[in-house]
């Protein structure tokens, strides 16, 4: 999560934003539910690599879950969406 926090701090005053942002860890469903409700200026999905490799890999409701989700984050978001893959320890 730090290096999550390090990269959004890099980018926070040039996109004007918050300096305390939003942070939950939540479920695709959750998020993509959220994303529906809500307008944004900006979207930073963080996902844990291990986790979406093993949704591809042996459960494919998840795998539709995060697909609908990042689906979800270009349509709704404003003019930027970035989506960050990382393993998190």
């Amino acid at each position: 999560m730090q290096s999550v926090r390090h990269a959004f701090e890099k980018v926070r005053s040039k996109l004007n934003l918050s300096a305390l942002p939003q942070v939950e860890n939540c479920s695709p469903a959750q998020v993509k539910r959220y994303i529906e409700r809500n307008v944004f200026k900006i979207c930073v999905l963080v996902l844990d690599a291990e986790k979406l490799k093993d949704a591809y890999d042996n459960l494919p409701q998840r795998k539709n879950e995060y697909e609908e989700l990042l689906k979800t984050a270009m349509d709704r978001v404003g003019k930027i969406t970035s989506i960050i893959l990382m393993n998190l320890i």
